[in-house]
């Protein structure tokens, strides 16, 4: 049953979730921009204060050094590489059935990877941007039981793959890097998460 307020919950979580899955890819877009935007959902300020790097092609070298590489990797961005429920010679891999069931639950719910999206889509942005999706469907249905299915697909998504590793992730973010925007922009993806896991387990809860 809806409750008062859900449906603008809803539209903030779209809106967090689409702005963390910029964050995370890799900078090509108006930083500035994206600064307020996340600054207001930790804050609530709509005041525009300027970001610490305001250019992409600042920040390219701090997303390539732990995210890309080419040298080791200290905070890869897809999910295989921070589950612990895998097989010992696995651990730490790219490759994983993550990769696959994530394209399966894409696939159930109507949405393709882009083609202009050159990674997996187990990719924390990529994780992100479906959980966007999904608020998204879930705000434009008109039937309760409509509004429910997108939100069990939202749980689903969120107890199989981008909870588990989320707040891992933000831990080697932290370790790995001391950059002015990731830092801050992991811990908000880190307190996220935290609150989530407890409102879309009690959805996932009561469809069992």
């Amino acid at each position: 049953m809806d409750e008062p307020g859900d449906a603008e919950r809803t539209k903030a979580r779209m809106a967090l979730y689409a702005d963390l899955s910029t964050a995370f890819k890799r900078p090509a877009s108006d930083l500035a921009s994206l600064w307020v935007e996340l600054r207001r959902a930790v804050t609530g300020d709509s005041d525009s204060e300027s970001p610490p790097l305001q250019d992409a092609r600042d920040l390219v070298f701090e997303y390539d050094r732990p995210f890309v590489g080419p040298a080791r990797l200290p905070c890869p961005p897809h999910e295989p590489v921070h589950s612990k429920d895998r097989p010992e010679m696995d651990q730490g891999t790219v490759a994983g059935p993550s990769v696959l069931d994530a394209k399966r639950l894409c696939a159930e719910a109507g949405l393709a990877v882009s083609k202009e999206f050159h990674d997996l889509p187990d990719h924390i942005a990529a994780e992100l941007e479906f959980m966007a999706y999904l608020c998204e469907r879930e705000q434009s249905e008109t039937t309760a039981e409509g509004r429910e299915m997108w939100r069990r697909r939202q749980g689903e998504l969120f107890e199989l793959h981008l909870g588990p590793w989320a707040a891992g992730f933000e831990d080697k973010v932290t370790a790995s890097t001391g950059s002015p925007f990731y830092q801050p922009v992991a811990s908000l993806l880190r307190a996220f998460v935290v609150d989530e896991a407890k409102d879309l387990a009690a959805v996932r809860g009561s469809s069992q």
